[in-house]
């Protein structure tokens, strides 16, 4: 089960507005296993760099 943007979005959300999601695919639009997440504020994205350390 592959994870899409829109999952992804509503996960990180719990740590603030996420501006966009991006998941890595190769030429096939098969998953390469990572991707970006881009919240609106430093603040927001510093809060989950907190938590997760």
């Amino acid at each position: 089960n592959d994870t899409t943007e829109t999952e992804l979005c509503r996960v990180f959300s719990a740590y603030g507005n996420v501006k966009s999601t991006k998941i890595i695919v190769d030429r096939a639009g098969v998953s390469k296993g990572y991707g970006f997440v881009t919240f609106e504020t430093e603040q927001e994205a510093q809060r989950l760099q907190n938590d997760v350390s």
